[in-house]
């Protein structure tokens, strides 16, 4: 057998046990819960986050997983994200999917809209992103304050450029 065939034998056969490990993979992602998907495609740009992605796109499909995801206020998990790339694509994706943007986590007392956490932050992709798709900068949190307001007071405490400019942004967005 000349060097060429044996290449292309190694080739064919590794080829052959990726694809039987992926069908196992893409069984066991299928198991996951949609929350530990958000996860694993958040994690990394690989081909297992990819997997991740598409079988989170499938279970996005049931109204159950949407409302499971709504009920702890799952459009947060986007903007926490280091990845903007990722974090962007994702939000996208849930949304299409009717993710809600405004859902507060019903487990905290808190009751901060993603916006509100966000804007805690010093990431102003995270704020713009959330505005695109229509998170509310008058949104109420359990102290009754708004996103501004968040951030106004973690600034005093922490002073950071980035909390800044969306303090900037969120001024120029809020009816108050």
């Amino acid at each position: 057998m000349s060097r060429k065939s044996k290449i292309g034998l190694a080739v064919g056969l590794a080829a052959l046990v990726v694809v039987g490990a992926g069908g196992k993979l893409v069984h066991e992602l299928s198991q996951d819960t949609v929350n530990g998907l958000i996860s694993c495609y958040g994690s990394a740009q690989t081909p297992i986050a990819w997997m991740c992605k598409k079988v989170l796109v499938v279970k996005l499909r049931s109204a159950e997983n949407v409302a499971l995801l709504n009920k702890h206020g799952a459009a947060r998990f986007p903007v926490m994200l280091s990845n903007e790339v990722a974090g962007r694509e994702m939000l996208r994706i849930l949304v299409s999917h009717g993710v809600d943007v405004n859902a507060v986590d019903q487990d905290s007392s808190a009751r901060f809209t993603p916006l509100h956490l966000a804007a805690m932050d010093a990431t102003l992709w995270q704020v713009e992103l959330l505005l695109e798709h229509g998170a509310d900068p008058d949104a109420i949190d359990a102290s009754g304050m708004t996103p501004l307001d968040r951030a106004r007071k973690v600034q005093q405490e922490y002073p950071d450029a980035g909390r800044t400019a969306i303090i900037q942004m969120l001024e120029a967005r809020t009816s108050r």
